[in-house]
């Protein structure tokens, strides 16, 4: 079984460690985890009769920004069938983040670190240190963007710019993905109580490193397990 489950039917899905897109079973002990893994586990915990309600055990610093929201988008399919709490045992931070959004519900404990909503693109230019070198690299190509990026030689403005429209749209779906879990209606109360604080694109770019809520893994395992009772 891809997953823990408690006597009293709650599932728990745990997820450690840097995340990328493939990869299937590489796991904890490898310092990555797959969102091809974790999706096979949230796809079973959903059809799976003997669980009634779902914990994520998150701990990871996030990841590749490719797969990660479709993941996200698994995890509120879930949520949508089964109660699913996600309990930041430690950290869920930018990509772990988006995943945990889908949830009903974010927990952290005491210490836990939550959100860092954002996404990077790093570029490194070698080419000072390879002419020190007395390197020359030649890069033969067809077509006009093939090797744009390469580290061999610095960012033309234009490069810079496409780079940047790039991160701009991850940045914009994490945004998207991000609103579609945290706005959820749930009772009256809680509705009523977004109305007054909606989600909006600055209160979201705001959340870097933001808790949500308190309390001991143990006990809102035991919550989950009441919750379906």
């Amino acid at each position: 079984m891809p997953y823990r489950v408690t006597g009293d039917g709650v599932g728990i899905i745990t997820v450690t460690g840097s995340l990328v897109n493939r990869g299937a079973w590489v796991g904890a002990s490898s310092g990555l985890t797959s969102y091809e893994g974790i999706g096979f586990q949230l796809k079973s915990a959903a059809a799976d009769p003997a669980v009634r309600s779902v914990i994520l055990d998150m701990h990871s610093p996030g990841g590749e920004a490719v797969g990660a929201f479709e993941t996200a988008a698994l995890v509120r399919d879930l949520a949508a069938r089964k109660r699913t709490v996600a309990v930041v045992n430690g950290m869920a931070a930018s990509a772990m983040y988006a995943i945990a959004s889908g949830a009903n519900e974010i927990v952290t404990t005491e210490t836990g670190i939550a959100g860092s909503i954002g996404v990077v693109l790093l570029h490194a230019d070698f080419s000072r240190q390879l002419d020190r070198d007395g390197i020359t690299p030649t890069l033969i190509h067809a077509g006009a963007h093939k090797v744009d990026a390469n580290p061999f030689e610095p960012l033309s403005d234009a490069v810079r710019e496409d780079l940047q429209a790039e991160v701009d749209a991850f940045y914009g779906a994490f945004l998207g993905t991000v609103a579609k879990g945290r706005g959820t209606p749930g009772s009256p109360r809680q509705r009523r109580a977004r109305r007054k604080r909606a989600l909006s694109l600055a209160r979201l770019r705001s959340t870097q490193g933001r808790r949500h809520g308190f309390g001991s893994f143990a006990r809102r395992r035991s919550w989950a397990a009441r919750a379906v009772a």
